[in-house]
């Protein structure tokens, strides 16, 4: 039976683990962001996309048709595009470029916070399971790479800091 193709609501999606990296399509329904799709079912701990590549993970396979990846192992998403915001659910948000460690890659990015938040405030303060990140650079030993939005998962950054006062790598 031939495979059939996505519909035109896919999203492909780059999954970066500290090991592996997944790439496919995940199918959602309506306008909703990647983002919303993410933070919105932590209830349900896999993420599944079909048509997906594999790099990492010897042994498991390349290619494969679809594949569930454990959230809790995921360091960041990147979606090759994102829908914006419904502009009546749009906050004021102040951007802030900060430096994060995020497993064993150092990224440099804008986080957008509520203004005159403080960064304890920001961090602590729970919700989202995955933050938003633009004009980010993410720098590792093996993995150098510019995105325009991503997202980092919160429990997977190590520490951050306003670059303002980060040192210089």
């Amino acid at each position: 039976m031939p495979a059939m193709a996505p519909p035109d609501d896919a999203t492909v999606l780059t999954l970066i683990g500290s090991d592996f990296i997944v790439r496919g399509r995940l199918l959602r329904s309506g306008v909703q962001r990647v983002s919303d799709h993410l933070n919105e079912s932590s209830g349900r701990p896999m993420l599944v996309l079909g048509d997906a590549t594999l790099e990492g993970a010897e042994g498991f396979g390349t290619d494969l048709s679809e594949v569930a990846v454990t959230t809790s192992q995921l360091l960041f998403v990147i979606p090759d595009k994102e829908r914006p915001p419904l502009v009546e659910l749009r906050v004021a948000k102040q951007r802030r470029r900060m430096r994060m460690l995020v497993g064993d890659y150092i990224v440099d990015g804008d986080m957008h916070m509520v203004p005159d938040i403080t960064v304890e405030r920001f961090v602590n303060m729970g919700g989202s399971e995955f933050l938003p990140v633009t004009d980010a650079e993410i720098i590792g030993t093996e993995m150098e790479r510019r995105e325009a939005m991503l997202l980092v998962r919160r429990h997977a950054i190590r520490m951050l800091t306003p670059i303002e006062v980060a040192v210089a790598r």
